[in-house]
């Protein structure tokens, strides 16, 4: 059913009592300032809605979808009186938009257990969502945009919500200080994640076990100051790394950074140059043997994680401007020798080379020890290295430069 461009009415009419409704598009009633209990069918519950046997009236018992788009002049919507009424316990898809005077959507009790997609946008009076997003089981997509004095988005502690939810979109929410802790850290089928000019939005939610995550847009939330870590799984959808650090080079507070990639990925985006504060990078799974110029830039850059492939036969040389690093991992590369210019990394304290089968020899001596501050030498899976730690004097011996470190 489709009420649409009705300039005079100012009620919508009675249709909770349509037992097999599935669809409802109402559209450009500009007349119609309330939805009001009526709407459900209350005013005569014996006749126009259905019963569950338990006592419960039943209102839009089929419907999937709702689209409320137009309507200039509404400003509320009511809840149903009863507690025993319940409403809309099929609903699929709910959609809101350019509805820009309304303030408040109820929760709308029975419906939200099947709620797949939800969009609200151009609704600039909005202060709150109507659901808990915790009991949104089923919740696919949740798309917000152009809420202007939307507030707050309600999580509940302890719920398990938003486990289905694939792909979410807030989008010009200018009033938006904060998203719940809770939400994106039960979120684990996460795909598509934007957060776009939300200028007052200063701090984002724990991000730990989004291995699904295919795409990642920050941008435009220039008070953002609390986004910490991210860790991003592989890319298998992706045909290019460009497509998902849309926008990144936003995200001043991020501090550490993993990601796994695909082996036919040969380069970073220029936008990772942009993370000034970026302490921690772990990077493995990719084909980049090259490494882009500014990589050694990152001033901020405290411990590096690489994991290469065999037929790697050198470190590039961008490394040795990494003179904050304190920590540097290295694993499964293919070079036989480390380069002396690992001596220019003056704040190095701990150095782990691992599955590193023909590295045979360490930097010089010299370089070495002018790695004053290094404390901790890890080494495994690199036989012909270890073997050369077995004497301590001899041609071949590795002993001398490594002599002075206190734990290895």
């Amino acid at each position: 059913m489709e009420i649409s461009g009705c300039f005079e009415c100012q009620e919508i009419p009675m249709l909770g009592h349509l037992p097999r409704l599935k669809d409802l598009y109402l559209r450009d009633l500009r007349n119609v300032r309330s939805i009001s209990p009526s709407f459900y069918g209350e005013s005569d519950c014996s006749s126009t809605s259905s019963n569950d046997g338990q006592g419960t009236k039943v209102s839009f018992r089929s419907l999937k979808r709702l689209t409320i788009r137009d309507m200039l002049n509404l400003t509320e919507w009511e809840e149903a009186q009863t507690s025993r009424m319940q409403v809309f316990p099929c609903l699929e898809y709910l959609i809101l938009d350019r509805c820009g005077k309304l303030t408040h959507v109820p929760h709308l009790r029975g419906s939200g257990a099947s709620l797949k997609e939800m969009k609200i946008s151009s609704c600039d009076e909005l202060r709150e969502l109507p659901y808990d997003l915790g009991s949104l089981q089923s919740l696919e997509t949740l798309d917000i945009r152009a809420c202007r004095n939307l507030q707050s988005i309600s999580y509940q502690n302890g719920q398990e919500g938003l486990l289905s939810l694939r792909k979410l979109f807030i989008v010009w929410c200018n009033e938006l200080s904060n998203l719940p802790n809770e939400m994106l850290k039960c979120s684990k089928s996460l795909q598509h994640l934007s957060v776009w000019d939300c200028q007052n939005l200063t701090s984002f939610p724990e991000m730990s076990g989004m291995g699904s995550l295919q795409k990642l847009i920050v941008g435009g939330c220039n008070n953002l100051t609390s986004l910490i870590e991210l860790e991003i799984g592989q890319f298998s959808n992706f045909n290019s790394f460009q497509d998902f650090f849309d926008g990144i080079e936003h995200i001043k507070s991020l501090e550490k950074l993993e990601l796994l990639g695909r082996a036919d990925w040969i380069s970073l985006p220029d936008e990772l140059q942009h993370l000034t504060f970026l302490k921690k990078l772990r990077i493995r799974d990719f084909g980049m043997e090259e490494l882009p110029d500014w990589f050694g830039n990152l001033s901020s850059l405290e411990k590096l994680s690489l994991f290469g492939q065999e037929d790697w036969v050198s470190l590039r040389y961008q490394f040795q401007h990494l003179t904050s690093l304190k920590e540097l991992e290295i694993h499964t590369f293919g070079m036989e020798a480390l380069p002396d210019w690992f001596g220019n990394l003056s704040s190095l304290e701990v150095l782990s080379l691992s599955c590193c089968e023909k590295l045979r020899h360490l930097p010089s001596k010299e370089a070495m020890q002018r790695l004053t501050k290094l404390k901790k030498l890890h080494i495994w899976g690199c036989p012909l290295l270890e073997e050369k730690f077995k004497a301590e004097s001899g041609p071949d011996s590795e002993w001398p430069k490594i002599s002075h470190i206190p734990y290895w």
